[in-house]
């Protein structure tokens, strides 16, 4: 959870989610290879939907060995439906060798099964 402003519009909020998403990123470490951002209109409060595929150029793969890895996102950014000043994430991630094919369908499956309670 964290913070959110308040938007005017959906296209306000899903450029202050990729505001957000950019400064969050740290570019020491991370390399951005793809990213996507779209208002999802499937539930009752404001939310974006992210996808991302960044180069972890530091990954921690065992204690003392760094590696670069993938790191696949799937993630929901969402107002919350009571606190509208307060916004959370869902977020489903992969971080490997290789792109997980599996990931869009297993990420859909776990962000669906999140609920915020409106009350």
């Amino acid at each position: 959870m964290f913070p959110l402003p308040k938007t005017d519009s959906n296209e306000d909020f899903v450029a202050l989610i990729a505001q957000g998403f950019e400064a969050d990123t740290d570019s020491a470490r991370f390399s951005v290879i793809d990213s996507h951002f779209e208002y999802y209109a499937e539930r009752s409060y404001p939310c974006v939907r992210v996808l991302s595929v960044v180069e972890d150029k530091q990954a921690s793969t065992a204690p003392g060995h760094r590696e670069r890895l993938l790191l696949q996102s799937n993630s929901l950014y969402c107002r919350h439906p009571v606190r509208q000043g307060t916004g959370f994430a869902i977020i489903y991630s992969h971080r490997g060798k290789t792109r997980y094919e599996k990931l869009s369908s297993e990420a859909a499956d776990f962000i669906d099964g999140v609920q915020v309670p409106e009350q």
